[in-house]
């Protein structure tokens, strides 16, 4: 495999190797489907069209074109669908637990076919860049295969391998970052593995010289049950979550840092400003409030069905298949030779992941020699602490954005809360105005009386003597006319406070 060295991934230039088909029909389709890193698009190679890529392109078309004329025409119609077929093909990105990076480009349902995923076709409609953040936050568990597309984490997940789209997330810092920490993870995984396996080689040494010399301590057999890691999946899934989680939390506490100060300007001053600040405080909230309980809702879908976190063990699941075609077929020794020299390990020899139990090959019959059926207590021991170690996983990073969700709530209930005492502090306003309404209102209405009497001495009648005689009658109208509206007024307002009215 030609090949160039960065770091500890590869970036290859065929297809993986436990890619399906012999090594002709692997490196023919390389030829159409894999290319470089850091390559724009696919370029044919020379003598090759670019029909010669697909069964139905052009290439094809042109072989059924002497056939007979109604073929042509079938060919004319068919000579558009290799540059239709192009504009669907997206980049992936291909890391493997061997810490190999490669790069090709394919179309959805190639993918589906070349890795063998046993995923629908409308399940990959998840992965497509132009869908909306609240439109995602699914994780499909399928055959072969885990969805993940949440957030800015979207990928396929299997036993071996993990796939991330390129196309369209060229420009998103989020992905990128995601890719690398990928990497990063996967870098430092093989190199803990491959000290593993040396210091294993060491210890399987040690117990051979120890068992020649007959001296066996009780410590030799403390290697069988030597603690490792989770499977691939897991600690594949297990970064996707907690970059969710991280965003998560992140956008939370940029959130509270804005909320607080918008609202405690919002509670001493009611102003324009201060209620456009909290308006989009509020619709950040809302949309965050959306993102965040679409995870916890699919985190906690999982966590309460238990076949969904069994279906998650894709590598136990792949070592059973592979032990059940064995079985009857090669003997225990040439068998576990095989999968050494595979690069796998045998089912017997299987350490223990954390909270992982080995995988237990079926057996037609079960333990001393009871029938299939009535001796599958170990196989359920095994599935109980596999859905375990799942629940853990899960379990861990439900609390992480159940938290976040819990400080969104206390976020929202201070929006709440907020709101309420500014529509407190508007009600006591607007009861405020309604007094002073009453009052001016209620004094018109005794100034009203004054105005009636002044009316009544300023027609053009005959008065008597007695009034226009001096000025002395004049002053002595004016005061009692006056006392006579203060009264009034008085008496109203004692009268609307007795109504309880103010």
């Amino acid at each position: 495999m030609h090949h160039t060295d960065s770091g500890m991934f590869d970036v290859a230039y065929e297809p993986l190797a436990g890619a399906s088909g012999t090594e002709d029909e692997r490196a023919e389709e390389g030829r159409g489907w894999w290319k470089p890193a850091g390559q724009s698009h696919l370029a044919p190679p020379s003598g090759q069209t670019s029909g010669a890529a697909s069964p139905t392109g052009s290439g094809a078309v042109g072989r059924s074109r002497q056939t007979s004329p109604r073929s042509s025409k079938k060919a004319v119609k068919a000579a558009g669908a290799p540059r239709e077929s192009r504009a669907r093909r997206a980049s992936w990105l291909v890391l493997t637990r061997a810490a190999v990076k490669t790069f090709f480009v394919s179309d959805k349902r190639g993918v589906i076919q070349k890795f063998k995923l046993g995923v629908p076709i409308r399940d990959m409609r998840l992965l497509d860049p132009n869908l909306l953040t609240s439109e995602t936050g699914k994780v499909l568990v399928r055959d072969n295969a885990i969805v993940f597309s949440m957030e800015h984490a979207r990928l396929i997940i299997t036993a071996d391998c993990v796939i991330i789209p390129q196309s369209g997330f060229d420009h998103s810092p989020l992905a990128q970052h995601f890719s690398t920490l990928l990497e990063e993870h996967i870098t430092e995984a093989a190199q803990e593995a491959q000290a593993r396996d040396f210091a294993a080689g060491q210890a399987a040494e040690r117990i051979q010289d120890a068992v020649e010399l007959d001296d066996v301590s009780d410590d030799s057999s403390g290697f069988r049950h030597e603690v490792m890691p989770l499977p691939f999946e897991l600690q594949m899934l297990e970064v996707a979550l907690g970059a969710v989680c991280a965003l998560c939390s992140q956008l939370v506490k940029e959130l509270e840092a804005v909320a607080h100060p918008a609202l405690d300007a919002l509670t001493k001053h009611v102003t324009t400003g201060n209620l456009e600040r909290v308006r989009k405080v509020k619709t950040r909230h809302q949309r965050l409030w959306t993102r965040v309980v679409t995870v916890r809702e699919e985190l906690q879908r999982f966590l309460e069905d238990d076949d969904d976190m069994m279906k998650m063990c894709l590598t136990r699941k792949k070592l059973l298949e592979h032990a059940n075609a064995s079985v009857g077929l090669t003997s225990a020794p040439s068998f576990a030779n095989n999968a050494r020299r595979s690069g796998s390990m045998s089912l017997g020899s299987l350490p223990r992941f954390s909270g992982w139990p080995p995988a237990t090959p079926a057996s037609p019959r079960g333990p001393a020699g009871a029938p299939a059926g009535d001796g599958g207590g170990a196989g359920d021991n095994d599935s109980e602490e596999s859905i375990e170690a799942v629940e853990n996983l899960l379990e861990s990073y439900f609390m992480q954005i159940d938290a976040s969700y819990d400080r969104l709530v206390s976020i929202g209930e201070y929006i709440k809360d907020t709101e309420e005492y500014i529509n407190i502090e508007l009600d006591s306003s607007r009861n405020r105005l309604i007094r002073l309404e009453i009052i001016i209102t209620s004094a018109t209405f005794g100034v009203a009386m004054f105005s009636l009497v002044a009316g009544i001495l300023g027609e053009n009648l005959v008065l008597p003597a007695r009034i226009t005689k001096g000025v002395h009658s004049f002053w002595l109208i004016n005061i009692v006319t006056f006392s006579l509206c203060l009264v009034f007024f008085m008496g109203l307002m004692l009268y609307i406070r007795w109504r309880r009215l103010m």
